[in-house]
């Protein structure tokens, strides 16, 4: 048998790839990505006819929206300026805390208050850590790669063991990489 003959052989073996049957006279084709036409997409109608819904707004977009918004105020010695509602707020409150006003004095402490602690939060999250646990890690960390102590994969694997970092004993019998180590205040002996 040539190799020609033994080609053919096999096409007729495994066959050609099935062909779809035609359809008998007035019936439509439907099967795999054939939809029934009645069920298709008419031309130049959407798939989505009423569009993805808008997402809802939270408050505080809506409250920071209403005071962007500019307003017209007349000030004192009759000139008239455009400012936004919060501009004009925060000149009322301030008004009101020069005349001696308590609620205006209190409202305008806290404003200052809080803006310096955002200034001084840094910018990626929170100021703080998240427990005494977090500040413990972190300081070992340091230390360990301050020392060359670091835990590679081949000591993880057991290819190079080295012995684990002993802790010392910190207040109140808590077992702590900081106590002896300059992470709290020393006793005088």
């Amino acid at each position: 048998m040539s190799s020609n003959e033994e080609e053919a052989a096999g096409q007729e073996a495994n066959g050609p790839p099935p062909a779809e049957a035609p359809a008998p006279d007035g019936a439509e084709r439907v099967g795999d990505r054939r939809p029934p036409v009645a069920t298709r997409f008419r031309p130049g109608q959407s798939g989505n006819p009423r569009g993805r819904p808008r997402r809802k707004r939270h408050l505080g977009a809506v409250v920071a929206r209403a005071l962007r918004e500019r307003v017209t105020v007349e000030e004192t010695d009759g000139r008239v300026r455009r400012l936004s509602k919060l501009e004009a707020t925060v000149k009322q409150i301030v008004d009101g805390a020069t005349k001696g006003d308590a609620r205006a004095t209190k409202l305008l402490f806290a404003l200052i208050k809080a803006d310096e602690r955002a200034l001084n939060e840094p910018e990626g999250g929170r100021g703080t850590l998240a427990s005494e646990a977090d500040a413990i890690v972190i300081a070992e960390l340091r230390r360990r790669f301050a020392a060359g102590n670091w835990v590679s994969r081949a000591q993880r694997s057991g290819a190079d063991p080295s012995p684990p970092t002993a802790l010392s004993q910190g207040r109140g019998g808590k077992r702590s990489p900081l106590a002896g180590e300059g992470g709290g205040r020393e006793p005088n002996a």
